[in-house]
């Protein structure tokens, strides 16, 4: 995928952080030129892969992403919570024949990626490692991905009437995982779709505060 910058009017953040300033930013996910986006001075924020080609290997290392940060930037990572990807460090080939508890069908419009009952211990843990690498190469936040599964496990494939509050509740723990790790609360968490989950029957007021609260 090319460059890809967008301009909003703004962000809205729920917590310490503040982005209402930040408005043109990029979104770029294969075939990263790591200089282009520190020489490119049109974005201020850039949502990245976390490795250079969705590998463990060419993952990116804390002095390359600084070089990001220190160009005048929030670097952010893409990381899927609702979907396993076949590509990625964590997968297992014996999947294939033996899925976990928590794997679900594959997506047919994303061959390779699949639904995960993302409410599942396992899965988080899968997903609380994911971060730990993230954290450790220096990303300002996390752009996550597939907050509206919740609606496939829910209606499209009704397995879990709680799936709602479920994910609310996954990223309220990512927040406080991530807060934990950092010691400080200024890890930058961007939703991505699902905007409407806070106004599902199984999000209480509470849930809701609770949610946005934990969101930039």
């Amino acid at each position: 995928f090319a460059l890809t910058i967008v301009v909003l009017s703004g962000f809205h953040g729920f917590t310490q952080t503040n982005l209402m300033n930040v408005k043109p930013w990029a979104y770029w996910l294969q075939t990263i030129d790591l200089q282009t986006i520190i020489d490119d001075a049109s974005f201020e924020l850039i949502v990245m892969d976390y490795s250079a080609d969705g590998l463990d290997a060419q993952k990116w290392t804390s002095q390359q992403i600084n070089l990001i940060k220190n160009s005048g930037k929030y670097a952010i990572s893409y990381i899927s919570i609702g979907e396993a990807e076949d590509y990625r460090y964590y997968w297992q080939a014996s999947w294939d024949d033996n899925p976990p508890a928590w794997l679900g069908p594959e997506n047919p419009d994303w061959p390779g990626n699949f639904e995960t009952r993302f409410w599942n211990p396992q899965w988080q843990e899968i997903i609380y490692n994911y971060l730990d690498t993230i954290l450790m190469q220096g990303f300002d936040g996390i752009y996550m991905d597939l907050i509206d599964n919740y609606y496939y496990w829910s209606v499209t494939n009704p397995e879990q009437p709680l799936a709602d509050s479920l994910m609310c509740r996954f990223v309220i723990d990512i927040r406080n995982y991530c807060d934990s790790v950092r010691g400080n609360s200024d890890f930058i968490l961007l939703p991505q779709n699902g905007a409407d989950i806070i106004d599902q029957e199984n999000v209480s007021p509470g849930l809701k505060t609770a949610y946005l609260n934990a969101i930039n």
